[in-house]
């Protein structure tokens, strides 16, 4: 963990993440940004091992720390934790790179960063020298005509002036002269309209407006909200539910996940499908009689213990229910790999 974390301070990744920070902030309606820095930081990731393999350590050691990593085996590498799948099946990915010998290993060369180089300030140049005028006929529609200017003015001129409410109530508040019993005018009904619908008196709690509209900027439905709810997450707020729709959770599958019967929260579900896990595969292995918990699973399941490879495993007489011995089985490479 050390060396691979010694690896992005030699290499800048901290001035890439916030370059990338930078990039998907200013352009975050664009899916391309946000694709493109996931798949930069998934290759800082490859990188920063490329560097612990090129230490002289084995790549079956390095891939089961990194499960144990992920599966929160080692509390103080929990953050680092988090590095290792920054999308979807990223963990998996890893580790049959860290477990495959074939790839090259070391820095690009020079002519290739150079042509690299040359490609993209080629690229760069001509759409640099483009400029966006806008054309005369929207600057004519833009700009209003001398009859237009004067027929402002003369509906300007001709509308009445309003008073402002402290005005009218200032003056409802002044006694009148000629009043026949000598009340004051405040005394008498008034009505003050000031042009705007001033309501009943009674407004919903902000607290509700408020979480509705974060709801409606976040583009979540109250379909999905409900949806939720049945599937046994109530009581969600805003921020919960759009990170459970940016996780790619959807109320099928936190309702199945919710089936296995495990004590699941809205957490535990987001990283089980950041990480592919599903109810399907955790009934499958518990079919084979491996009794585990969520972290195990997903160990498994980012290894690449699949229903053949248990199969393969007890064809050969080997019977084994442990998560962690079947996870170092896959990892190292054993006889009963499929």
């Amino acid at each position: 963990i050390i060396a691979h974390e010694l690896a992005h301070v030699v290499h800048f990744d901290w001035a890439k993440l916030i370059l990338a920070r930078v990039a998907t902030a200013a352009f975050w309606f664009n899916p391309l940004a946000w694709v493109l820095a996931r798949e930069a930081h998934q290759l800082r990731e490859e990188a920063a091992d490329d560097a612990v393999l090129a230490a002289d350590i084995a790549g079956p050691d390095y891939a089961e720390l990194l499960i144990g990593v992920a599966r929160h085996q080692c509390r103080g590498t929990l953050l680092g934790a988090h590095g290792v799948a920054p999308s979807k099946s990223s963990l998996g990915r890893r580790v049959r790179r860290v477990l495959d010998q074939s790839p090259a290993r070391g820095p690009s060369g020079r002519s290739w960063v150079a042509g690299f180089a040359t490609g993209m300030l080629s690229m760069a140049v001509p759409l640099a020298a483009v400029t966006f005028v806008p054309g005369h006929s929207a600057l004519a529609t833009i700009q209003p005509s001398p009859a237009e200017k004067r027929l402002a003015a003369n509906s300007s001129s001709n509308t009445p002036r309003r008073d402002s409410t402290a005005s009218v109530a200032n003056a409802a508040a002044r006694p009148l002269d000629d009043g026949p019993t000598g009340l004051p005018a405040a005394a008498a009904p008034v009505t003050v309209s000031t042009g705007q619908d001033q309501g009943t008196g009674t407004s919903r709690p902000s607290d509700d407006g408020d979480e509705a509209d974060n709801m409606r900027v976040l583009g979540i439905s109250v379909q999905y909200q409900r949806a939720m709810a049945q599937a046994g997450f109530p009581n969600l707020s805003s921020d919960d539910l759009a990170e459970a729709r940016a996780g790619g959770v959807s109320p099928e599958y936190a309702r199945d996940m919710r089936a296995t019967g495990m004590p699941l929260t809205l957490d535990d579900v987001i990283e089980a499908r950041n990480m592919g896990l599903s109810a399907a595969y955790i009934a499958t292995m518990r079919g084979f009689g491996i009794k585990a918990g969520l972290d195990d699973y997903q160990g498994m399941r980012s290894v690449g213990v699949t229903a053949d490879f248990v199969r393969k495993l007890r064809s050969r007489g080997i019977k084994t229910t442990d998560p962690d011995e079947l996870t170092s089985l896959r990892a190292g490479g054993s006889a009963g790999d499929p």
